[in-house]
């Protein structure tokens, strides 16, 4: 007994032909622009002068003073495509990343993690001695790019009530204590 597949001639591989799956899995140009406008065109957004969209659906800020009105910062026509995608290719959320990017992605965060902890420790610098108010001059071959630890807003190693040793320091049947003198008992005075 033949199968449905068979009877009618078809192929049981539903990946389909090679060139239908590169038309199922394209992408558009994200932020491609095509034309730019240098005054309002009638028919246009309000808004941001772009042909392609209207006030309604503009992404740009609201401006107080649309392009309509005033003539000035017209906005670029973005490329306009229609395209579709297959239950899959809606849903992948790596359709159009571009790998090539990456590593300049990857630098940029660097510089700017690197620049932030300069400002940083820059803002951290102690007044001089003199008491002038002025900070100590920057010497950025000085300038260790090591993070700064900051400061806890929990008091730590605070010795209370003559212990040796602090409140958390001792653990006995599911309880905290002090290990100088065994007590399970906080703020309780030391009795070793």
């Amino acid at each position: 007994m033949k199968s449905s597949t068979e009877k009618s001639g078809k192929k049981t591989d539903r990946s389909g032909d090679e060139k239908d799956r590169e038309e199922k899995w394209r992408w558009y140009d994200r932020g491609a622009k095509i034309h730019h406008a240098k005054k309002f065109r009638n028919g246009a957004c309000a808004n941001c002068g772009a042909m392609t969209h209207d006030a309604k659906s503009c992404f740009e800020r609201a401006r107080k003073v649309g392009a309509k009105f005033t003539g000035k910062h017209i906005a670029a026509d973005e490329k306009i495509e229609s395209i579709e995608l297959d239950y899959a290719g809606k849903r992948d959320r790596w359709n159009g990343y571009d790998t090539s990017q990456y590593c300049q992605v990857q630098e940029k965060r660097f510089q700017d993690r690197k620049m932030a902890r300069v400002d940083y420790l820059i803002k951290q610098s102690p007044e001089d001695e003199s008491g002038n108010g002025e900070d100590v001059p920057n010497t950025s071959s000085a300038v260790s790019y090591e993070p700064a630890l900051p400061k806890s807003r929990w008091e730590e190693d605070v010795l209370v009530n003559n212990h040796t040793t602090v409140w958390g320091s001792y653990w006995v049947d599911h309880q905290w204590g002090y290990r100088c003198c065994l007590q399970t008992e906080k703020e309780s005075f030391c009795t070793a």
